[in-house]
Parts: structure tokens; sequence; C-alpha cells
């Protein structure tokens, strides 16, 4: 089963959660500039300094607390980069200077995107610091000096321009991101595009900024040009002046020589490296006439990758273009030539392996020509209101079967009936399975979400009670984004019934349920034994298959208007009522008068709720009331001195520690609920020791049940 993407989710969940013990806000606002910036901070043990910072796309940030520019430290320091809910994109620690910190990296977000940046003591510890950050490529001055620029550049094959000017004094600087082996030319002359209205100077920069080549009228009079074969892969800057520091306005043309773009090669023999992520992205580039562009794609097992140079998300193309595609010893799995609109290309693959494969991409008939690549990597998940199949439960079993691909999903579109309480899961029987964890979602029919006022254990089981005669729609999908197969089963339970012997059980286990009706028409015909004392009365009826064994299934009326007061304290364990169970209600009532009635069943199996409805009582009609079955006995729970798991601290705050006593890596799937038996958390862990964030949790009792292949352990765990 393809269960273990949802590590990574545990991963990303407990390393961006946020520790209570100090407030995640940010305490001021920088705004980096092309110039190096400080500002000072301190704080005690397990607190912190939050900044925020206002970023644009594709801006280059740096921050540190150490190696110079007046970036200091006086404890070990962690830089973080963060989400403004405090989840944590990036972080560095020790990176700069014996246990200080430097964090660079290439804004993603859109331009005016506020971000935080977090400074804290590692482990914990307290002290002070001075961060010094700046932007590089950001807002420039009238010249900027490597490593800042204005633009990056993406040479290609065939000539690209680029247009620009300055001022008196001025400059522009660009990056371009260079290839071991690969000629790089740049030139404000001399044909190609390239020109000048000014006497230009061209200075050529490597890696931490080192000169590498100057030109000054080279080409034609007054123009220049420059020329490097790259040594290593790595940045180049390319600043062109005025000579003088005269102003002017130029065109700059530049190129790259040399891999496949000049004569079409083979596999392995790749020139870009690409990680397709969940958002289309996109490659530009060019091949001269019978060359070519060869990519090295990183996949991961189960996604399905999409590359095409037309129809759409960036793809485009100027020629007639054909893409091959190669397995990770380049063998060829597939090719496509103008399945994308006239004269462009799509391919569409699922991942079977993790590792690499090969993409070429290069003109039909030996053309040459501009393209950009759009690739992404994705699941199957339209957007509601499409959905890929249609269903209408009636009050037997029914199933519908789907699939998808990693981060995908199948969308139901359901009918349903105003006042009746439907059933779906893809577990727990009735032909219902799936082949990973799942989850299920569920919107109306406006495409809203629907909060469910009901709730199963592992997602894989969902109540609805419609409110309107329509539609709805169904989300299935893996749960931290998993894939595969499922058979989803459901059923219409149906509404309310007058007589006990007409009602269509209800299948449920841990767990609650609404239910709505009126008990407006309500008889007394065969509802209870006429010895009964309830003989006689007018009733409706629903009826509960219990599957697992309930410490107690409770009957609310909390929030049922106006209040009832003619509520039954009794379930019948046959029909007519014969035997029934008494409940018990705890103190107070709710605040609204009404009271929860909370029953002992003894085994799973069938069980009767009647409801009484006074004639003479004009509050009676309209309800909705909920039911749920809670599976512990949290009294009865305790931790054996012999069990193979431990948990601690306990009692806790922030963090619950399992670890094997043996210290045995094993897999194992983990349920915690509250103590109405209300599943908080799910997962599965494999190793010796794991942890889960627990700070958002209210205080209380939980059980923590641990099933691995040795067996089952359940552990009561206080939280303060």
């Amino acid at each position: 089963m393809a269960r273990g993407n949802f590590l990574l989710t545990l991963f990303v969940f407990i390393c961006g959660g946020v520790r209570a013990q100090f407030p995640c806000t940010p305490q001021a606002v920088l705004n980096p500039l092309d110039t190096w910036q400080t500002v000072s901070g301190s704080y005690g043990a397990n607190e912190w300094a939050i900044y925020e910072v206002t970023m644009d796309l594709d801006v280059d940030y740096m921050f540190k607390t150490g190696c110079g520019d007046g970036a200091t430290a006086d404890h070990n320091t962690v830089i973080e980069w963060m989400t403004p809910v405090c989840t944590v994109i990036m972080s560095n620690d020790d990176g700069c200077d014996s246990a200080r910190s430097e964090l660079s990296f290439n804004s993603f977000f859109s331009d005016g995107t506020a971000l935080w940046i977090r400074v804290r003591g590692a482990q914990g510890a307290g002290g002070s610091f001075t961060l010094a950050y700046r932007s590089i490529g950001g807002a420039p001055g009238q010249c900027n000096t490597c490593p800042s620029y204005d633009a990056q550049l993406f040479p290609s094959s065939l000539w690209q321009l680029t247009d620009s000017a300055y001022g008196a004094n001025g400059c522009k600087v660009y990056r371009v991101f260079a290839t071991a082996g690969m000629e790089y030319t740049f030139k404000t002359g001399c044909g190609d595009g390239a020109s000048s209205d000014h006497d230009t100077r061209l200075e050529l920069f490597g890696a931490g900024c080192i000169a590498l080549s100057t030109d000054d009228n080279t080409c034609e009079s007054g123009r220049s040009l420059v020329t490097w074969t790259a040594l290593n892969n790595g940045a180049l800057y390319v600043k062109v002046s005025g000579v003088g520091g005269s102003a002017g306005a130029f065109t700059m043309a530049y190129r790259r020589s040399g891999g496949n773009g000049s004569a079409c090669g083979t596999c392995p023999g790749q020139d870009f490296n690409i990680t397709p992520g969940a958002n289309w992205a996109t490659s530009a580039s060019s091949y001269l006439a019978g060359g070519c562009q060869i990519y090295r794609v990183s996949v991961t097992d189960g996604y399905h990758y999409t590359f095409k140079t037309g129809c759409g998300n960036g793809g485009t193309a100027d020629h007639d273009t054909f893409l091959e595609l190669m397995d990770e010893v380049c063998d060829p799995l597939m090719t496509d030539d103008d399945g994308c609109e006239s004269g462009r290309s799509i391919i569409g693959h699922t991942a079977t392996s993790t590792g690499f494969v090969y993409l070429k991409v290069r003109g039909a008939s030996g053309q040459e020509g501009f393209y950009t690549l759009a690739h992404r990597r994705s699941g199957t998940c339209i957007t509601c209101p499409a959905f890929d199949s249609e269903v209408t439960p009636d009050s037997s079993w029914q199933t519908s079967s789907g699939s998808y691909f990693n981060d995908g999903c199948w969308l139901y579109k359901v009918n349903v009936e105003q006042g009746h309480t439907y059933v779906f899961q893809t577990e727990f029987g009735n032909g219902a399975s799936a082949d990973h964890w799942t989850q299920l979602e569920l919107f109306d029919d406006t495409c809203g979400a629907i909060t469910p006022g009901s709730w199963e254990e592992s997602g894989a089981r969902l109540y609805h009670l419609a409110s309107f005669t329509g539609h709805l729609y169904l989300k299935v999908s893996g749960v931290g984004g998993d894939f595969g197969s499922h058979t989803m089963a459901y059923r219409d339970v149906g509404g309310v019934r007058d007589h006990c012997a007409d009602v269509v059980p209800i299948e449920f286990g841990y767990g609650s349920i609404e239910l709505a009706g009126t008990l407006l028409g309500a008889t007394s015909d065969d509802d209870f034994v006429s010895t009964s004392p309830l003989a006689g009365l007018p009733m409706k009826w629903y009826a509960f298959d219990i599957q697992v064994p309930c410490s107690f299934l409770t009957v609310s009326y909390c929030g049922t208007l106006p209040p009832w007061s003619n509520t039954l304290d009794v379930l019948a364990t046959d029909c007519p009522g014969d035997e029934v169970l008494t409940s018990y209600v705890p103190f107070p009532l709710c605040s609204d008068g009404n009271a929860d009635h909370s029953f002992y069943p003894s085994a799973p199996g069938l069980y009767y709720l009647p409801l009484l409805y006074d004639t003479l009582n004009s509050v009676d009609g309209e309800y909705v009331i909920s039911v749920t079955c809670s599976s512990m006995n949290i009294d009865a729970i305790e931790e054996e001195a012999v069990a193979p798991w431990s948990v601690f601290p306990n009692p806790g705050s922030d963090e619950i520690m399992m670890e094997h006593r043996g210290g045995v890596e094993r897999r194992a799937d983990v349920g915690i609920r509250d103590l109405l038996g209300r599943p908080v958390w799910q997962g599965v862990i494999a190793t010796a020791r794991s942890s889960v964030r627990t700070a958002a949790w209210p205080p209380g009792t939980y059980l923590i049940e641990i099933q691995d292949g040795m067996g089952r352990t359940a552990i009561k765990w206080i939280k303060n």
C-alpha cells in the first residue's frame, strides 16, 4: 500500500508547528535594500524574535547572525523563513561561523507577499544577536554591484535580445546560471539584433564576483563583445555600462553555445535538470537546426508527469516540435508530435519507480526554433462543480469505484433528498475498500465546504443529513496526498419512520451522526408490547446497527429549540419494544434546557431509539438530534508494565513522544481519541521513537492506541 507519504505530512506538521511558550507574532518590520542593514534583539530561554518582511518574486534575500557585515550573536542561533501561520519554509543552524547562522534564498512568492523571519536560540537557548540582512536583485540603486543584479537571463542556442537604458554613471547588471563546458556570448553590436547608441563597456564576473573578462570597442566602433566558456556550474554576472559614465540605450544579444543545442547528442547527455512540482513551471530554450535539448527529470513513483510545448500553462513553440521520453537507461518510453495544437507536443507519464527519466525536445524534421516547455507533477483532481461520477443513493448498499494519482482525488456528484441521512465509506465493509488511506470531504451544491455534523474514525466513513433536496459533491482523496484505487460504498438510510419494524438500521461504529425529522403524524400502533408502560404512546423510530463495542451511546438533544419536555430515556433492544436500556443523564443539563442521554449497550447489535410525540405539547415537531458511540471507558485504561510502547512525558503539554521500549524500528498505526471517543489524530509511525505536536489540543485526558505487528497497546495520556 502506498501509505508512506503520510510520514512526510506528519514531518511537515511537526517541524512546522508553533511552540506554545512564546507568541508567534512579528515584533518589527524589515525592508531589505540592496545594501547590508542590521537590526539587534534579544530573547530569553525558549523565546525568539520575529520580523515581518515584504518580499518580491524572484528576488534573493540574505539574513545572517555571523560572517561579518555587522552580524553577531552571543549564542548558538537558528534563522527560519516562515509563513504568517508560523509554518517553517526554510531554516539554517550553524551555517555561518561557529554556532552562527546564514540563510539565503530566492523568493518564489508573488510580489508584495508579507513573510516572517524568525531568530531563535538552538535548543531553546536565550541571548542577544545582531541580524544583518539585504536583498540582491531587489530595488537597485543607480548602478548595481555584483552580486546584485537587475534581471535574470536564460541563454539558449539561438540569439536572444534584451533592451535597456541607464542614466549618467549608471549601468545594468544581469545574472546568468551557467553550465560547465558551455560557451556564453554577450554583445552590444556586431549584428544579431545587438546595438547601442553610445560607447558601451561589458564586464563579466563569476562566483564570488571575481572578474573574468572585460571588453570595450571589440565589436564595431564603441560596441562590445565578451565570450566565456564556463568551467563550473554556477552564476555569471554581466555588467553593461557607458564608457566614461556616459548615458544611453542598448540592445544586448546573448546566446549559449555547445551542448545538445548545437548538434543533438544522445541521452544521458542532458542540458538541464528539472524537478516538476505540483504547480505548472516552465523552461525556455532553443536549438539550432539539427539540435535538441535534453532534460533529466527527477520523478517519484506514483506521480503523474505532464510535459508540453503548447496548450497553455506557459507551453509554447514557434515551430513544429517533437517530444521523446526515455527511462533511466535511455530506453524509449513514448513520443509525441503535434498532440497539442498545430505543431505542438504533449506527453503524460505515470512514474512506476523513483529516479530519473529523460525528455528530449527537438524540432520536427530538424527544424530550429524557440520553445517554452511547461511541466508539472500532478494527480487528477478536478474542481467542483465538475465531477468524475454521479450517484443516487437508495436504501440498499451500492458501490462506485475510482482511482487517482498522487495529490489527486475522485469527485462524486451525489443526488440527495431533504431530511434523509446518507452514509459514504471506503472502509468498514459493504463492498467498500481502498488500497491506501483515504479521506472524505463534502461540498454543497455551490461547491462550498460542508463541515460534517458527524465524524468517523480514520476519515474513511462520513454521514450526512441532507438539509435540502438537490445534489452535493463528495471528494475522495488520499491522506497526505497518497494515491491508489478505492471502492466507495454508499446508502440512503432514510428519514425517521413511524413503526420500529419499518425503520432501516443505520450501521456505524465509533463516531457520531445527526438525525432530523418531524414527529407530526406519529401513531401508537405496534410500537411497544402491550405490557410496556409505553404501549399506546405515539412514536417515531430510528434503529442503529452498532458494529463495535460502545462504552456508551449518547443521544443529545442539546441545541433542539424549543426545548423538549418529553424526551424518553430508553433504548429498545428489540421490536416491538419489550426489553429496554435506561439512560444516564449527566449534569448539568444543556444551557438550553435539553439534555444528553447516555446508554450502555452490552455488546454490538441492533438497537431501537423511540422518539415520543406529545400531541398536547406545542413544542413537538421539527428536530435535529445527534447520536454518538464512544469507544472507551477511560478509567479502565492503564498502561501495562510490559507494554512494548511507552508514552512520555505523561502528563504532558506540547508534545507526545512514543517510543518502542526495545528501541526497535517498527511500523505502527496510531490513533488518539479524546474522552468522548472523538478522534483527534491518526497516522503511521515507522521509527523506534516518534512524536506528535499537541500544543493546539485542549487540556484533558486522551487515549493513545498503538497497533503494530506484535499487538495493540492502549495508554491513557493527560495533557496539562
